[in-house]
């Protein structure tokens, strides 16, 4: 996935979360209906970033892994150890890369 400051981030979304927590938490301690309320904004918000990175990066692994193939096609279909090879290397890591995120 690219590094976008607006791309969904797993780790971004973890830390809303844990703050939406947080928030709730206080909320309760003190009786504040209001902090109680954006803490579970908060956790909803930070579990919607979490899951889109998840599967943005789903699908990039998806895209990697199908490019992989073609590129080890076109190798062995040319000869061209090399790029077979290569093909391999990215199925095999664009694989990995989704099966992380499903």
């Amino acid at each position: 996935m690219s590094s976008s400051s607006n791309a969904p981030s797993q780790t971004n979304g973890n830390m809303t979360n844990l703050v939406g927590q947080a928030k709730e938490g206080f909320g309760n301690v003190v009786g504040s209906e209001s902090m109680q309320n954006q803490g579970k904004t908060d956790q909803t918000k930070g579990t919607v970033e979490q899951v889109s990175a998840q599967v943005l990066d789903a699908a990039s692994g998806a895209y990697n892994q199908a490019a992989g193939i073609v590129t080890g096609v076109m190798g062995s279909v040319t000869g061209d150890g090399s790029q077979e090879a290569q093909g391999k290397v990215q199925e095999k890591a664009g694989a990995a890369k989704k099966d992380i995120n499903t």
